[in-house]
């Protein structure tokens, strides 16, 4: 079975307009007969706050079968990685999954 998938970017402070847009784009769902999506939010720094866009996710588990969260990296941290100035790899902070479910 084939998941048509929907790619969202999720900018913290715009929180409101993604539900909005997912919300439009389950209902569109609605009139199509045993389909289902995958839902791929992509997020950066300053994360956003996703508590509102994942309870739209739990309602509706018979039309988002999968979520995906992807955070990127902003254009001027790869920058300074690829020229040297940044942190070593190693002594990078891993990221704190906690922080992006609050």
């Amino acid at each position: 079975k084939a998941f048509p998938i929907v790619k969202m970017y999720v900018k913290a402070g715009n929180e409101e307009d993604a539900e909005d847009e997912l919300l439009r784009y389950c209902k569109g769902l609605t009139n199509i007969n045993e389909i289902s999506t995958v839902v791929n939010l992509f997020i950066s720094p300053p994360l956003p706050n996703l508590a509102r866009l994942l309870t739209i996710v739990r309602q509706r588990p018979g039309i988002i079968r999968v979520l995906v969260l992807n955070q990127e990296q902003p254009t001027n941290s790869l920058i300074q990685l690829i020229s040297g100035s940044s942190k070593s790899q190693e002594s990078r902070q891993p990221m704190d999954g906690f922080e992006l479910l609050s």
